[in-house]
């Protein structure tokens, strides 16, 4: 079966490009190329559910993309985002000239230069080829996909900090550490991941018994982003005053994903008690 960019993972690559600024001509003139290379990645998608990959119509798309992909390379060769969409078409696409060792070769090129996107997918495919050979403790997590992933999370990639968070709430691979689980998941669900909504939401609803085991030090030797955030900061957002009442705060997340669909967080919603009403009325009496 073809497996195809996908198209959350587009507009997000999409947003992430028209907030780049050019820096220099080649960087702006790599920028155009990858653009024209992903419309024209847009359109074969939109037509692949309802024709065959060497349809004569798809063809001629997949070509100009991976032209303007590997065009923007050779303007600038340090471009992770035209290594990474070119390693997608490589490992993915039915295109002239495909070769899956180059395009798994140009996604690792990418997140060893710093590309989050490309740091989390490499994870969760050296996960994927774990499981598939039976590695470690069965869930496909070696020392290199953990570094990936890990590398990820630490530039707040959402997928990547759900699946730490799950990491440390775990204890595999890792410490168990609720407070650096609660950080992730908390990040996460800021960038709209339904999951990690839930999975924080259930952590305030349970009132996320923080173990106090490690010093300042240690925890800014381990994880720095996350040294300067207390129970405090995990628990306030915004108008919601999650810091005075956790089940509210826990609540908010729910309706969050319940919002998206997710029915986990809707059961939660059910099971908890229904919301505090004012008592300034009762105050008066």
């Amino acid at each position: 079966m073809l497996a195809r960019f996908g198209c959350t993972n587009l507009l997000q690559l999409g947003r992430h490009l028209s907030h780049r600024r050019a820096s220099t001509s080649s960087s702006k003139e790599a920028l155009q190329f990858i653009a024209h290379g992903l419309s024209a990645v847009v359109e074969a998608d939109r037509i692949l559910p309802y024709t065959d990959p060497d349809d004569t119509r798809v063809q001629p798309l997949l070509k100009k993309a991976k032209e303007n992909f590997e065009l923007a390379l050779e303007v600038e060769n340090s471009n992770t985002d035209a290594m990474l969409l070119l390693s997608r078409l490589h490992m993915y696409y039915h295109i002239p000239g495909a070769c899956p060792a180059s395009g798994a070769a140009l996604l690792e090129a990418a997140a060893d230069a710093g590309n989050s996107v490309a740091q989390y997918e490499l994870a969760c495919r050296l996960r994927a080829e774990g499981k598939l050979i039976g590695l470690g403790d069965g869930d496909g997590m070696d020392e290199k996909a953990f570094k990936y992933l890990e590398l990820a999370a630490c530039k707040k990639h959402p997928g990547a900090l759900f699946l730490m968070g799950a990491t440390y709430l775990g204890g595999k691979h890792t410490k168990r550490d609720v407070k650096a689980a609660a950080w992730c998941f908390r990040n996460a669900a800021e960038q709209g991941h339904t999951a990690a909504a839930t999975v924080y939401g259930a952590l305030m609803a349970r009132g996320l018994q923080v173990p106090i085991e490690e010093s300042e030090e240690d925890m800014a030797d381990r994880h720095p982003d996350m040294a300067t955030t207390d129970l405090h900061d995990m628990t306030d957002n915004g108008d919601v005053h999650c810091t005075a009442d956790m089940e509210e705060a826990a609540r908010y997340y729910f309706e969050i994903a319940a919002e998206s669909g997710d029915g986990l967080a809707l059961e939660w919603l059910n099971r908890m008690p229904a919301a505090k009403e004012s008592t300034e009325n009762t105050d008066q009496q």
